[in-house]
């Protein structure tokens, strides 16, 4: 992905043992392939070296190395961050994964499909599953093309008043729109989806 984005919210990193707050600093991902046919996704922060200079103060000009940016790879902040950038990627690219067959319900139940791990969009993504939420349903449903009479809804965890309790996700199968179960993990209700 090369769009250019910003990081809204606290991103902490450590750049030669010294912390560093990435918040406000424009930034892209990229796949960087080597001479060897290896790549990975790295981070580039897209901000000029005066700009740079003023945060990391004598540390800017070994973090630039000589070269335009200054680079991380996802390990960057794996350890010293609550937010981690390259989730987010992972995440843009499940959901957009998730909606190749029907665009416009990757914007219906934002809030709760917020609330699902970026690791249980993948794996429904790679085992075919595809978003088919409906606005008049209380919760993301997702389903399979080739077997249609199954779909796993995604439920956040609510009262009897409709308020939510925690952040836990729950899914629930049905299979000829009757209700099978409700599960603690993705796996365990894409295994029972698929009988």
């Amino acid at each position: 992905m090369n769009t250019v984005k910003t990081f809204e919210t606290d991103c902490h990193t450590v750049i030669d043992r010294s912390d560093i707050n990435l918040k406000g600093l424009k930034y892209k991902i990229d796949f960087n392939e080597d001479a060897m046919g290896f790549g990975q996704k790295l981070l580039y922060i897209c901000e000029s070296k005066e700009t740079m200079s003023e945060i990391l103060g004598k540390l800017c000009e070994w973090a630039f190395d000589g070269g335009d940016y200054i680079v991380f790879s996802e390990h960057d902040f794996l350890d010293y961050s609550e937010y981690n950038p390259f989730d987010l990627d992972r995440r843009e690219d499940a959901i957009a994964t998730l909606s190749i067959e029907h665009p416009r319900c990757a914007s219906i139940h934002p809030v709760i499909k917020a609330l699902i791990p970026t690791h249980t969009l993948e794996v429904l993504a790679d085992n075919g599953f595809q978003d088919c939420s409906w606005g008049n349903d209380e919760c993301p449903s997702f389903y399979k093309p080739s077997f249609e009479s199954m779909a796993i809804y995604a439920h956040d965890d609510v009262n009897d008043e409709g308020v939510r309790v925690s952040d836990e996700i729950k899914y629930a199968v049905f299979v000829d729109s009757e209700y099978v179960d409700r599960y603690l993990t993705i796996e365990e209700a894409i295994e029972v989806a698929n009988g």
